[in-house]
C-alpha cells in the first residue's frame, strides 16, 4: 500500500517523484530538438562524417519511447499518482532507455573521442536526483 497522508493523498515522496518524472519527461523533449539541431549543423555546416541515418535512428527512438512515457503518464496517472514503488520503477525504466540511447549517439559520432560523453555526466546528476543511491 502506498504512503498516504492523512487526506487519504499519495504521500509526498510520491509528489515529489512523480513531478520530476514529468519534468525528466519534458527534458527529454528539448534533447531530441538539440540532438535534430546538432545533427543538421553538422550534416551541413563543417561537413564531418559521420552515420547519419544512424543517429536519427537514435534520435527517433528517443523520440517514440518519450511519447510512451508521456501516454503512460496521461492514462495511467489520471487516477491519480502511483505507488512509491512504481514511480521507482518508472524512474529506472527511463534513465536505462536514456543511457541505452545515448550509449547509441556517442558510438554513432565517434565514441570516446566524441563530445557527446559529457551527457552522460549531466544523466548521472539527474538520475542521482531521481533514484535511490544503490540504483544511481
Amino acid at each position: 500500500m502506498p504512503a498516504r497522508d492523512e487526506a487519504g493523498e499519495p504521500g509526498l515522496r510520491a509528489r515529489e517523484l512523480a513531478a520530476r518524472l514529468t519534468w525528466l519527461i519534458r527534458l527529454r523533449w528539448v534533447a531530441v530538438a538539440g540532438t535534430l539541431l546538432a545533427l543538421c549543423i553538422l550534416w551541413y555546416g563543417p561537413r564531418v562524417p559521420f552515420p547519419l541515418a544512424s543517429c536519427l535512428g537514435g534520435t527517433v527512438t528517443i523520440l517514440l519511447y518519450n511519447t510512451v512515457f508521456v501516454l503512460w503518464v496521461r492514462h495511467g496517472w489520471g487516477r491519480g499518482v502511483p505507488s512509491l514503488q512504481m514511480l521507482r520503477a518508472f524512474a529506472n525504466i527511463q534513465v536505462t532507455a536514456d543511457l541505452l540511447c545515448l550509449t547509441w549517439l556517442l558510438h554513432c559520432l565517434g565514441g570516446v573521442e566524441s563530445y557527446v560523453g559529457v551527457f552522460y555526466f549531466l544523466h548521472m546528476i539527474i538520475a542521482s536526483l531521481l533514484l535511490r543511491r544503490r540504483n544511481s
